[in-house]
């Protein structure tokens, strides 16, 4: 960066911060360090929104819609709170002060102007050791402020893998759950149906036929006229009685079979209940195999993408503008404020 280039950015700067001077007034804050770590912010989503789409580039059209849906809705989130941080400390001037340091930045990091990095390494206060490169410079401040940042995106990508490869073998529900799973701890996996507890036996109220063929006889007083019972009347006692007699073994008879049914029927219940909690456990036993091999695959891609995220700020994120603005400079300023700020 030429000098004339320089003055020119710390004029303009001077400019803008004296219009930011009411908002900051009673706040510390590195104006540098703010900028910097937006547009960074800025190009991690970018990265990362574009790293989630090329997942699914060979998954049918209805997966590949799904994913491009979701990666759209959550960059622009993040996009926001982006926004939001910048309008919250510089109020109306937030968009050009973003363009304006994006296009000095990029300019002296694509002619590797040692005195900007030197003067933006002691504004920031990194210490040593001082970074020797603008890759260095980014590598040190993902390092102090944006390990969350590259986290977040390591474990979206890594769970968004993981959903295309189910969708392609096993099958899935909707990818926002699937996401929505993965972020609040559980393993998000393709879980067996939930198995009802068998049936209680069913208590069927005994009736007793041969009480029911008895004619109904306590409405009958009989009030015999002497001591003495006539013949016929002694002999219908005793068939009374034997009639009774034969009725209560009856009774007993019926009451031991239902006993004994009522036994049989709960064995036969407690089997079918062992035999399902027997099945249930092994299925969770299974399942929590499938879970633990799905963690470890889980725990292997976040790192995986974490690393390759970290490169990729280390090394593509900010040179020659960024392949993702794909402009130096002012065009560079423009293109970031737009998708940050439109």
């Amino acid at each position: 960066m030429k000098i004339r280039d320089i003055r020119l950015y710390l004029a303009v700067s001077i400019l803008l911060s004296a219009c930011a001077i009411p908002l900051m007034a009673q706040t510390k804050v590195n104006v540098d360090e703010v900028l910097l770590l937006s547009y960074l912010r800025l190009n991690i989503v970018k990265q990362i929104t574009a790293q989630t789409s090329a997942l699914a580039t060979d998954s049918d059209p209805q997966v590949l819609n799904e994913v491009k849906l979701f990666a759209d809705k959550w960059s622009e989130n993040r996009i926001q709170k982006i926004r939001s941080d910048l309008e919250g400390w510089f109020d109306t001037t937030a968009k050009e002060r973003f363009r304006h340091f994006v296009a000095g930045y990029t300019t002296a990091e694509k002619e590797g102007d040692a005195k900007y990095l030197n003067m933006l390494a002691e504004s920031l206060s990194l210490g040593d050791p001082v970074p020797q490169d603008y890759a260095a410079l980014r590598q040190s401040m993902v390092n102090r402020y944006l390990v969350t940042d590259v986290k977040e995106g390591s474990r979206l990508l890594s769970d968004v893998q993981s959903w295309v490869e189910k969708k392609k073998t096993t099958g899935a529900g909707p990818l926002s759950q699937y996401v929505s799973a993965g972020t609040q701890g559980e393993t998000p996996t393709t879980r067996p149906p939930a198995r009802r507890a068998p049936p209680k036996p069913r208590v069927v109220e005994e009736r007793d036929p041969l009480m029911e063929a008895e004619a109904d006889f306590e409405d009958v007083e009989y009030k015999p006229e002497g001591d003495d019972l006539s013949p016929l009347d002694a002999y219908s006692s005793m068939r009374k009685a034997k009639r009774e007699k034969i009725l209560k073994e009856a009774q007993e008879g019926m009451k031991l079979v239902a006993d004994e049914r009522k036994a049989a029927e709960e064995e036969y219940a407690a089997k079918k209940m062992a035999a399902a909690e027997a099945e249930a456990s092994a299925v969770k036993e299974h399942t929590k195999d499938l879970s633990d091999a799905d963690k470890v695959a889980q725990e292997q891609r976040e790192n995986n993408w974490g690393n390759r995220l970290k490169k990729i700020v280390g090394t593509t994120v900010g040179a020659a503008g960024g392949a993702l603005f794909g402009g130096v400079g002012t065009r560079a300023g423009e293109e970031a404020a737009d998708a940050l700020f439109e």
